[in-house]
């Protein structure tokens, strides 16, 4: 009986969980030639998952734009989801460069998210 009340409670359950699309594009720019990364991550309390990776470690462009900076510009697409009795998804991304020489990271909340989610 307790089993056959679980079961019908899933069953029952269609929103208990959540998947959306996630685009996020952008430039980014350095007074130097330099390397990048951008990753897109979908928080969770044991292990984050990825949701897409741009990565592109050649150096960037080989000629400075008119205001005198290197850019690269980037794309991240993916499909981000959260499990059972979830309503959205924690969305962070974390951006590498080697601007200047030495690599540095840092990490943008994109906050809480329940339909698809696009940011430039």
């Amino acid at each position: 009986m307790k089993f056959d009340l679980l079961f019908l409670t899933l069953i029952g359950c269609g929103h208990c969980f959540v998947v959306i699309d996630v685009n996020i594009y952008g430039s980014l720019s350095c007074p130097t030639s330099f390397k990048s990364r951008v990753n897109v991550w979908e928080e969770d309390h044991k292990w984050h998952q990825c949701v897409g990776r741009w990565s592109d470690f050649a150096d960037s462009e080989s000629n400075p734009r008119a205001d005198k900076r290197y850019h690269k510009d980037y794309k991240v697409s993916g499909e981000a989801y959260d499990g059972f009795w979830e309503w959205d998804v924690e969305l962070f991304a974390t951006y590498e460069h080697f601007c200047g020489g030495a690599h540095k990271c840092f990490c943008v909340d994109l906050g809480h998210h329940g339909w698809s989610f696009e940011k430039n």
